[in-house]
């Protein structure tokens, strides 16, 4: 019984890796199980047994592979305003080198960014991807929140522009660094996006117009 338990959860990693692979090389919209099945080196039946359709498989890769910000809500509870800067600036840089530095992180980030296409045969991807969109958002409100509380941010900031803000310039430069990327294809010849972050924070702590 171990045995098979292991031999399934062996299958379901191999099935959730081949996934990104296809993901990134057809795009999310002409991906097929088929195609997700062979590149995993298994039957269709195998893939069925773990996942009913592209949407179970897309969302099994998204918890296998990106950070908790929730978590990161949990580690700056209770700092004061230097240390609470300190952390979210490590959190972001840590993302950021991981676009370096990890492939299967760099190739599904693409995935999320650039190849989940919007249309309307692609509904339910879709649907998923704005869920995401929304928790993130949502979570990052109450980082911002919290910075408040804590001091890091003035009292009178404006928490949902601030957020706005935040997002916007966090995505952006992401979304910069995976299409260069794909560009050029050398990481040698795209510019980090990690040195960024710091000026991010200090523009979010200093802009006037965040304030109500």
């Amino acid at each position: 019984m171990k045995r098979c338990k292991q031999d399934a959860e062996k299958t379901k990693s191999q099935l959730i890796d081949a996934a990104c692979e296809v993901f990134y090389r057809e795009g999310v919209a002409r991906a097929t199980l088929e195609q997700i099945a062979r590149e995993a080196g298994v039957t269709r039946g195998a893939l069925y047994w773990h996942f009913n359709n592209k949407v179970d498989i897309l969302d099994a890769l998204f918890q296998d592979t990106m950070p908790s910000i929730e978590a990161l809500q949990g580690q700056l509870e209770g700092l004061q305003a230097d240390a609470f800067w300190q952390g979210l600036e490590q959190h972001y840089v840590r993302v950021m080198q991981r676009l370096i530095s990890e492939e299967r992180f760099r190739k599904f980030s693409t995935v999320m960014h650039l190849k989940c296409e919007m249309t309307e045969s692609n509904a339910q991807v879709v649907a998923l991807i704005n869920q995401y969109r929304h928790t993130w958002i949502q979570s990052t409100e109450n980082i911002v929140a919290l910075a408040v509380k804590v001091g890091a941010l003035p009292k009178q900031t404006d928490i949902v522009l601030t957020t706005q803000l935040l997002c916007s310039l966090l995505v952006g430069i992401m979304v910069t660094f995976l299409g260069e990327f794909e560009e050029k294809r050398d990481m040698s010849k795209v510019v980090s996006p990690a040195p960024f972050l710091a000026h991010i924070l200090r523009l979010v702590q200093q802009s006037p117009i965040l304030c109500n």
